[in-house]
């Protein structure tokens, strides 16, 4: 893909309250601006399919010219609660931007990996083994 370009999924999912959605890309600069930046997130569309917004970040860089992997969660409480309406969700990737959301044109990019998914349990999961860590160790510090 070349230039300021939005690439989408086809699948949407429906945003529910209570659940933690993860956006996942794995992308590369070919040519252009090393420094080019990527907008990851998701389009939001109301129940008759209109576009909402959109929910986005701007990807850490650490190797401009590798292959990147950029994994971004969001609840639907969040999305729910700041884009009224909200009804469904896609991932989305947009390329050919800076830093402040500048359009740079000129840029040509590879897409191998844009996927949503629902991490609802798995994130459950984690933090329940974080904080079962978290007693163990102060357990075993107030027994010393």
């Amino acid at each position: 893909f070349s230039g300021s370009t939005p690439i989408m999924s086809r699948g949407w999912r429906k945003i529910e309250a209570g659940r933690t959605y993860r956006f996942t890309s794995i992308t590369k600069v070919v040519s252009g601006a090393p420094g080019n930046q990527f907008r990851n997130g998701f389009s939001l569309y109301s129940e008759d399919a209109s576009p909402v917004g959109f929910w986005f970040e701007f990807p850490t860089r650490p190797d401009p010219t590798g292959w990147i992997t950029d994994r971004r969660d969001v609840t639907g409480d969040f999305l729910l609660a700041n884009f009224p309406g909200s009804v469904y969700l896609r991932p989305v990737l947009h390329s050919g931007m800076l830093g402040d959301g500048t359009d740079l044109p000129g840029v040509t990019f590879a897409v191998s990996v844009l996927r949503s998914e629902d991490v609802t349990d798995s994130a459950a999961a984690g933090a329940s083994a974080e904080a079962a860590a978290t007693s163990a160790s102060s357990a075993s510090a107030s027994e010393t």
